[in-house]
């Protein structure tokens, strides 16, 4: 019940929020034409990934098909 009250807030979870951060920059880095902005954009998903990885018990590495695919979509 406590998690359907939250939820009816819009409170969500710090790593859902992680989540969809780093979702919303991998949708806008293909489009972006500025050079600076995209930098910035790239420093950005690389630090919530590392973010997101120290809180794992298992980190993203090169193997894991997720990690494939933001590498794809950045270059």
């Amino acid at each position: 019940m406590a998690y359907t009250v939250l939820k009816n807030a819009g409170y969500v979870p710090p790593e859902v929020e992680e989540r969809k951060e780093v979702n919303s920059i991998l949708e806008m880095l293909p489009g972006c034409t500025d050079e600076g902005k995209r930098y910035r954009q790239m420093q950005k998903l690389k630090y919530l990934l590392t973010k997101i990885n120290s809180k794992r018990t298992k980190s993203l590495c090169v193997t894991d098909e997720y990690y494939r695919q933001v590498l794809d979509k950045i270059t």
